[in-house]
């Protein structure tokens, strides 16, 4: 199984799937999607907008929606087809306007992979935007003659931050570790052992200041794609999601200094691994 995952990532990395973002391109509303696995919430950030391009003759219009999503410095753009609405009360007077709602039901086909993520968002006077709309959705995946679903939860998020602000993964809350704990060191190289593999891996992990990580594991017939995360004490927390695969991380730094740790692929595949560290 992990050989055939990793040979799919190594052509994965050639081709981005649905196009890459371009510097003119101005995507506007922000947010964090959740796809439920066996190992948890596998959280990666999207935005929806649009995109600019020149104008060709006769042409109306110089723009197209697109749906982009971010997992480090990888950005995968698709095309977003209008929603399809449903209005519930169409009286024009003070009381049908407050009691009035409507939903939008939205599809966005990463076709090069046979997978949708698909979701509904509600408006109305009772759906303020300041409050952090939280939405139901499910990310279909066919495999082999089976479509698999898993559900997801798509929270919406202040537009207006910078996407190296957004959270990916929510930080701990306070209190569930101990009051003065320093976040673990896992930036390196470091020597990998999958459960299933017979070859060692490498991976690369990067932290900043404000803990969030990226990074990838490197094997011989390719790589995890761009991983992205955050450290909250001894934790790490990695995922991807580009359409094609759902990648789940979670690491635990042990006291003699090395790593334990489970990777989930969707909800159908899930194995250990630990790691040691590559001296300098």
């Amino acid at each position: 199984m992990l050989r055939f995952i990793n040979i799919v990532c190594a052509i994965a990395v050639l081709v981005v799937p649905c196009g890459v973002v371009r510097a003119d391109s101005s995507p506007s509303d922000m947010y964090r999607v959740e796809i439920m696995t066996p190992g948890g919430a596998l959280p990666f950030i999207m935005k929806t907008g649009r995109v600019y391009k020149e104008r060709s003759p006769g042409s109306r219009s110089n723009s197209k929606p697109v749906m982009v999503v971010f997992n480090g410095t990888e950005r995968v753009q698709c095309e977003m087809p209008p929603a399809e609405w449903t209005r519930y009360g169409e009286r024009r007077d003070l009381l049908g306007r407050v009691v009035r709602r409507s939903s939008a039901r939205h599809v966005v086909d990463f076709p090069q992979y046979d997978s949708s993520l698909e979701w509904v968002s509600w408006h109305g006077a009772g759906f303020d935007r300041e409050s952090n709309r939280v939405m139901q959705g499910v990310w279909k995946k066919r495999r082999g003659d089976a479509v698999v679903e898993l559900p997801a939860i798509i929270t919406e998020i202040d537009w207006e931050l910078p996407i190296t602000d957004a959270q990916r993964f929510v930080p701990f809350q306070a209190g569930l570790l101990p009051e003065g704990t320093e976040p673990a060191d896992y930036t390196g190289r470091w020597i990998i052992q999958f459960e299933s593999a017979d070859e060692s891996a490498i991976g690369v992990f990067e932290v900043d200041e404000d803990q969030l990580a990226t990074g990838t594991f490197m094997t011989t017939t390719g790589d995890y794609r761009f991983l992205s995360g955050r450290v909250d004490g001894s934790y790490l927390r990695l995922s991807t999601f580009d359409g094609a695969h759902a990648f789940l991380f979670h690491a635990e730094m042990q006291e003699d200094g090395s790593i334990k740790g489970d990777f989930w692929s969707g909800n159908w595949h899930h194995e250990t691994w630990t790691a040691q560290r590559i001296e300098p």
